[in-house]
């Protein structure tokens, strides 16, 4: 979002090899992804969004569309390029037509306009209409002025009727030179734009509906308080046709949305998870049972891959579309400096295989490519991190075999990676990521992953005379989160409490604070994990006469990377298992 309404120690995975930090003249990718060719861009403009369709990657740029021949994906050429002012122009495709999203006020609806602003009379900001028939020689046909302008948009498919597409447009009023006649700051709807593709110069907004969703706090950007203001609205929004579901990212919220009736989105799902800073974008997998959201925490704008930001600012998080249960987290896993703007941007995934393997752009960090299929436990399979000129990627996604990126500075990249989960992947005519037309059988076999630990004695079990050792195990799954506990050195037939924890222990404070799925929540079960030797879960673990003790505690959520140990307390005289002197830590690793 990085616009007018913008939201504008190396860890390597195993098995990938990065070049050195301080080879800052070579690029630093994993030994198995490849840079064929770079289209350099034509002027100074943003890239911004890509959409796909034949031999034709379509990229939008801020100063016009560039149409690039990728029918030898190694020898990309870009055959051609129509001016056309006006950001951020994400683009889709849908046969001879393509679309472009406008939300800078421009001083009229063509092509020949210029940047003003949303209070000038005569304004206009929306959705551009081109005939790509003839991809050498697009044409605009018609724009179409949508309130607050289209920060993005999205074709919905009239599964009723072939010879119209709808377009779900996405804006908001961020910031004070956003609002005019047709833009307030609590926007709060999207509009809909019915489009006949045997006459699409007739397109037209048919529907503004509402969207319930909670005021976006401009703070949340950390980008200062000058020249940002609160607001509501959907920063943009993914359609999984075949179900007849959306997915909306609403800056403030995440949503689920039933589309059967496309001028009436309805809501049936809410998400609401604490660390997303900004709902920016998503995307469904292939077969429409998971969702991923993105946060662009700093508004593309900050540092947020810092080492400081792992695992959890500015990442993308897992749910399950048919409840909202939050799955898991998959964050870059290299750092960067305050000066490197880095956040997760746009992503898709790759269509037809096995697994859930998401290819995301991520500003200064390039492209990484994850297996996500188990959530609780992604991995990283390749990433690539240009140097010259400096990697600022926009968008990044599979298509047809290869890794296709918009990038702000570079222009146009083309990537090849070696990987044996992608070896199946299908290919797809038309691919406008944020419309996902086909389902895919996805064969995850949802495995457990586990981790491990042992007990080493912390001071204040030292000062009670206590030589306190064991081993505890955390096991995360599909049905939630599992640790179990065998501690000996104890005192004979004594209570303790022992939970899960949210820092290692070599932390200040060993193992910080107990973990809690919702934080800030209820400081017990089922919220945080104790540890319990019977069946009641607050009762704590006892030992026996020979000082060992047993413990096991479970969740119906799956704990975040943060849960990172376990603790055993010693309980005060009159104290419960909720707490007292931490005696022992394990690390789970």
């Amino acid at each position: 979002m990085r616009c007018r309404r913008a939201l504008l120690g190396v860890m390597v995975a195993v098995g990938l090899l990065a070049l050195p930090a301080a080879a800052t003249a070579q690029d630093v990718r994993s030994d198995n992804m490849t840079l064929l060719k770079n289209v350099p861009k034509v002027d100074a403009a943003t890239q911004s969004d890509l959409a796909f369709q034949g031999q034709y990657a379509y990229a939008g740029t801020y100063s016009g569309l560039r149409v690039i021949d990728v029918s030898d994906p190694a020898n990309a050429t870009q055959v051609a390029f129509e001016p056309c002012n006006g950001g951020q122009f994400d683009v889709s495709v849908w046969g001879d037509l393509l679309f472009a999203s406008v939300d800078t006020p421009q001083t009229n609806d063509g092509c020949s306009a210029t940047n003003t602003t949303a209070s000038t009379p005569g304004a206009w900001e929306g959705v551009r209409v081109f005939d790509i028939s003839d991809p050498a020689n697009p044409s605009l046909i018609t724009s179409v002025a949508t309130d607050c302008g289209s920060h993005t948009h999205t074709i919905v498919p009239d599964p009723d009727n072939d010879n119209r597409v709808f377009i779900y447009v996405s804006s908001y009023g961020l910031s004070p030179s956003s609002i005019g006649p047709n833009c307030q700051q609590f926007h709060g709807k999207i509009s809909v734009i019915r489009v006949p593709l045997n006459r699409p110069e007739r397109a037209r907004v048919v529907a503004e509906p509402a969207v319930d969703v909670d005021v976006f706090d401009h703070t949340r950007l950390e980008l200062g308080s000058d020249g940002l203001m609160d607001t509501s609205g959907c920063h943009d929004i993914t359609v999984l046709a075949p179900k007849q579901l959306a997915a909306a990212a609403c800056l403030s919220e995440g949503q689920i949305w039933d589309i059967s009736n496309i001028r009436r989105p309805k809501p049936i799902v809410r998400l609401h998870t604490p660390f997303v800073r900004a709902w920016h974008s998503a995307q469904f997998t292939g077969d429409g049972e998971r969702v991923a959201f993105g946060d662009e925490a700093g508004g593309g704008a900050l540092g947020r891959c810092r080492e400081q930001d792992y695992p959890l600012t500015g990442a993308i998080w897992m749910y399950e579309v048919s409840s909202g249960r939050e799955l898991g987290v998959y964050k870059l896993p290299r750092f960067f400096g305050e000066e490197d703007h880095c956040t997760m941007h746009n992503f898709n995934f790759v269509p037809g295989i096995d697994r859930d393997v998401l290819v995301s752009a991520a500003y200064h960090g390039g492209t990484t490519v994850a297996d996500v299929s188990r959530p609780w436990d992604t991995e990283e399979i390749g990433f690539y991190e240009a140097q010259t000129p400096h990697a600022t990627t926009w968008s990044s996604y599979w298509h047809n075999g290869n890794v296709y990126a918009n990038d702000i500075e570079r222009g146009f990249d083309v990537f090849d990676i070696e990987h044996r989960s992608l070896r199946d992947a299908e290919t797809l005519d038309r691919n406008n990521p944020q419309t996902q037309e086909v389902l895919f059988d996805v064969d995850r076999s949802d495995r457990p992953s586990r981790k491990f630990g042992t007990f080493t004695t912390l001071q204040a079990g030292t000062d009670m005379g206590l030589s306190i050792g064991g081993f505890a195990r955390i096991t995360r799954s599909l049905e939630g989160t599992e640790v179990r506990a065998l501690v000996f050195g104890l005192a004979p037939r004594t209570t303790y409490g022992a939970h899960l924890h949210n820092e290692p222990c070599s932390a200040a404070n060993p193992g910080g604070g107990h973990y809690m799925n919702i934080p800030g929540g209820a400081a017990m079960p089922p919220n945080e994990l104790w540890l319990s030797s019977t069946e009641d879960a607050m009762a704590g673990i006892t030992s026996n006469r020979g000082g060992v003790a047993r413990g096991r505690g479970s969740a119906d959520w799956i704990a975040r990377p943060e849960a990172q140990s376990v603790v055993i307390h010693a309980i005060p005289e009159g104290g419960t298992p909720a707490g007292g002197p931490k005696i022992a830590c394990a690390d789970l690793r």
